[in-house]
């Protein structure tokens, strides 16, 4: 599978040096956008959205391919609210709410 995803990473790096090229003096929109989503490619930065109905096994599934418990799960909705999680030196969990920010460390050790 990694496999997969490097091959398919190169292809798409080769289709944005095209369009990059193309855009080059003509549309510095494209070409700065291109070249935006070119750099998060290879930084391994992207989206993944996933949704479903209540109780479906979203958190779950995330669990799966972080291969670490770090999101609560309960029989009650814990995570019905926008969760983003990015990769860093330090697990922490850090809350936004509408005025002011809370960080703490979440004391979590993925294995």
């Amino acid at each position: 599978m990694l496999a997969n995803y490097i091959r398919l990473k190169e292809a798409i790096n080769e289709n944005y040096e095209k369009i990059n090229l193309a855009a080059k003096g003509i549309n510095d929109e494209i070409l700065s956008q291109s070249t935006l989503n070119q750099e998060k490619l290879n930084r391994n930065v992207f989206n993944l959205v996933v949704l479903g109905q209540f109780k479906r096994g979203k958190t779950t599934f995330i669990k799966s391919l972080l291969g670490a418990e770090l999101l609560p799960t309960a029989v009650v909705p814990l995570t019905s609210i926008v969760t983003v999680i990015s990769y860093g030196k330090k697990v922490k969990i850090t809350v936004l709410f509408k005025d002011q920010i809370v960080w703490r460390n979440a004391g979590i050790h993925p294995e």
